[in-house]
């Protein structure tokens, strides 16, 4: 038999973490922009800002692995 580390994260488990952060966040939120105002739902609002975030830090990433790159 085959045995398993309970410390590993599994996809499941991440896929879970992700719909009950979604389905506990139905609140509606309004967010004020400098020019514009949304009303979102707060699960919506918090995927945005993480998608957001991820993108900037890939984007940070690899401006200073092409700086590494360029100085070899």
């Amino acid at each position: 038999s085959v045995e398993r580390d309970p410390n590993v994260s599994y996809h499941f488990g991440a896929a879970r973490d992700r719909f009950v952060i979604g389905s506990q966040n139905e609140a509606q939120v309004t967010v004020n922009y400098l020019i514009a105002q949304a009303n979102l739902r707060l699960s919506t609002l918090i995927a945005i800002t993480l998608s957001i975030g991820v993108g900037i830090g890939i984007l940070v990433m690899l401006m200073s692995w092409l700086k590494l790159r360029v100085q070899l």
